[in-house]
């Protein structure tokens, strides 16, 4: 069995959703992320991620995983369910670009808000960055029900965490078919899952 580390509302919530949403087993470890950030067995998670970020999963041997983009690569590759394409497929390839996209044109520029003092240009400047990425997304999205094929991916699920995350902060009226992803993508059963696990509305 799987143990996720998480923190609610997180980039966890990525890996959550993707073993919900694989059929694999896993248990889920909550990590107090302004507290000592102790495990549930009384370990330090720093012995297990050194930086202390979430997510981290740790396999059934002990071995441990950290990175989001690495986990869900993980977690899609271990699962029966087709959350990315195989070695060799070049659909593998575009998946990963936007899980990528994802956590660097989306997530990251988001965190860089939460930096106390953060300057009004430099926060303007990077919001013009960002509704240029959700044009994007909007725009690849036209007429499709997922970003890659015609199967919801580890691409999906990391889009879908990092645009909740902006869905305050933005108009999404301008973006009309990655709110239509937005809401078909919250109403799977995995999604729910774990939405309802993490105790988030």
């Amino acid at each position: 069995m799987i143990t996720l580390y998480y923190a609610p509302n997180s980039t966890a919530l990525t890996a959550h959703i993707a073993l919900a949403e694989s059929g694999l087993d896993y248990k889920l470890d909550l990590i107090d992320h302004y507290g000592d950030k102790r495990t549930s067995d009384g370990r330090s998670y720093f012995d297990l991620s050194p930086i202390g970020y979430v997510p981290a999963i740790e396999l059934e041997d002990g071995a441990v995983l950290t990175e989001s983009a690495v986990v869900l690569e993980y977690i899609a590759d271990v699962a029966s369910a087709s959350l990315c394409p195989s070695h060799g497929d070049f659909k593998r390839y575009l998946v990963l670009q936007w899980v990528h996209f994802a956590t660097t044109e989306l997530h990251q520029k988001l965190m860089r808000l939460t930096i106390p003092g953060v300057a009004a240009d430099y926060a303007a400047a990077n919001m013009e960055q960002v509704t240029a990425r959700f044009a994007h997304l909007n725009a690849s999205l036209s007429g499709r029900d997922t970003l890659v094929g015609d199967t919801f991916t580890i691409a999906d699920i990391y889009a879908f965490v990092a645009t909740r995350w902006w869905m305050n902060k933005i108009d999404m009226g301008d973006y009309p078919d990655l709110q239509r992803f937005m809401d078909a993508t919250a109403r799977r059963p995995a999604v729910i899952r774990a939405l309802q696990e993490e105790g988030i509305e």
